[in-house]
């Protein structure tokens, strides 16, 4: 399930109901008692989202902001430049065969976000360095330690200095 943080699912409702603020928040304190208490704020929120009619999120598809990624998305679309490359880690798993894990912060005027790459993946950190232009496709988003990481597993696609493609003055 996307994790959109509270505040920004009751500015959502405020926005396109009219709603008060406050008003929201009732209505969110009214449904987690009916349901005892048995869902999150956040869950009880995209209930009262949901009984407005209101869509919370528009169905995207196609290239997405680093500040519109949320954890939980599956098959993200972004193009943004790198600005760091950290080493690749080897370990091994609990059934004793080797893994590797690598990672690179990047980012478009919106913000930086980290990608995580796993494996055979990890051989194209060698191909990285700050401001190199990068899409993925087929990523998918998790959250850690409270930030947002892109993960790039044998599905996904990285394509480096794709053709035609810019990023301003990274956010």
């Amino acid at each position: 399930m996307l994790q959109v943080p509270l505040d920004q699912i009751i500015e959502k409702i405020k926005e396109k109901s009219g709603l008060s603020e406050q008003d929201i928040k009732k209505k969110i304190d009214d449904k987690l008692k009916q349901l005892s208490g048995l869902i999150s704020k956040e869950g009880a929120a995209h209930i009262i989202a949901n009984e407005l009619g209101i869509k919370l999120f528009e169905q995207t598809s196609g290239k997405l902001q680093v500040k519109n990624i949320l954890a939980g998305m599956r098959d993200v679309e972004a193009t943004v430049k790198v600005t760091n490359v950290f080493p690749i880690t080897e370990f091994s798993r609990k059934d004793g065969t080797p893994g590797k894990v690598g990672s690179f912060i990047a980012g478009d005027e919106t913000g930086t976000i980290r990608f995580v790459l796993w494996n055979e993946q990890t051989n194209l950190l060698d191909q990285l360095a700050p401001n190199t232009i990068i899409k993925i496709v087929g990523g998918y988003v998790k959250e850690n330690q409270g930030r947002k990481e892109i993960h790039v597993n044998d599905r996904s696609k990285l394509l480096i200095n794709p053709g035609g493609e810019t990023i301003g003055d990274i956010g």
